[in-house]
C-alpha cells in the first residue's frame, strides 16, 4: 500500500513537470542541437533575406541555448526586418556583456552594429552617447 502511494504521488509530481513550461525532457545535448538547427536554418534565411522568418528562430535557439553569438546575429536580423529599436537594444546588449566578459572582438562587432544604425538613420531616434562599449563623443567633448 506504501509503495502505491509513493508510486501515484511520483507519478503526480511527474505529470506536473511535464506540463510545466520549459519542460521537455530533452537532454542538455538535445536543447543545444535543437537551438543549433534553429540557428542554421535563420543564417539560411538571412542569406536569402527572408528576415522576418530568421528573427523568431534565432529567438528561439537563443531562448534554448543563450550564446553570445545568436545575440548578435538576432540583431543583424532586427536590424535587416527594419526592427531598429530592437536592433540597437540587442547590438548594445551584446557590446556590453562582450565588454564584461573581456571579449573586446565582440564588444567592437556590437560597438560596430551600433555605429551602422547611427550612420543610417537620424541621430535623434537614439541615445547614441550612452553605450559604455562602443562610447561616441559629442563633437565638444575632448577624446582623452
Amino acid at each position: 500500500e506504501m509503495i502505491r502511494a509513493v508510486r501515484t504521488r511520483d507519478q503526480k509530481f511527474g505529470t506536473v513537470m511535464q506540463s510545466s513550461p520549459g519542460f521537455t525532457g530533452e537532454t542538455e545535448a538535445g536543447i543545444a542541437g535543437r537551438s543549433q538547427v534553429l540557428f542554421d536554418e535563420a543564417l539560411a534565411l538571412i542569406k536569402a533575406g527572408k528576415y522576418a522568418e530568421a528573427c523568431p528562430k534565432l529567438e528561439e535557439s537563443d531562448r534554448l541555448d543563450p550564446a553570445m553569438g545568436t545575440e548578435y546575429r538576432l540583431a543583424e536580423c532586427f536590424e535587416g526586418a527594419g526592427k531598429i529599436a530592437s536592433a540597437w537594444a540587442m547590438f548594445r546588449a551584446v557590446a556590453d556583456a562582450a565588454q564584461r566578459e573581456g571579449k573586446g572582438e565582440r564588444a567592437a562587432m556590437g560597438g560596430a552594429g551600433i555605429f551602422r544604425i547611427l550612420i543610417e538613420r537620424p541621430l535623434g531616434s537614439f541615445n547614441a552617447f550612452s553605450c559604455p562599449a562602443f562610447p561616441v563623443r559629442r563633437p565638444s567633448e575632448r577624446v582623452v
